[in-house]
């Protein structure tokens, strides 16, 4: 015996026609390959950052040579060199980034 069919359950969608199959609210097959948005891009660059071992030493370093008590070096000397490297490496990801969302809005077709 066939099971009943509950047409309240059937769903039709329509190849090749986005638009008609965005008017039911149904998904899309957009990808996203981006890391960031504009939102999380810095505390998520910053925390990925500073996994980085290296770059965990060198804010040590740079905080201890912020105590006049410890160290006789302008603390300056330590924390400019952080500085750079770390912005240079988040630009550089959100240069890439960027292209990433670039070539995402290219193959998105609505």
């Amino acid at each position: 015996m066939p099971a009943e069919t509950d047409d309240s359950k059937t769903r039709t969608i329509y190849l090749n026609d986005s638009l008609r199959n965005k008017q039911f609210g149904y998904m899309t097959n957009y990808i996203r390959t981006t890391k960031y948005t504009k939102w999380t891009y810095l505390p998520l660059s910053l925390l990925l950052q500073f996994k980085r071992l290296a770059n965990v030493y060198f804010l040590f370093i740079a905080v201890l040579q912020s105590i006049p008590a410890i160290s006789p070096l302008n603390p300056i000397t330590a924390i400019l060199p952080l500085v750079f490297v770390l912005a240079v490496s988040m630009l550089r990801e959100g240069v890439e980034d960027y292209m990433r969302y670039k070539s995402d809005k290219g193959k998105h077709t609505p």
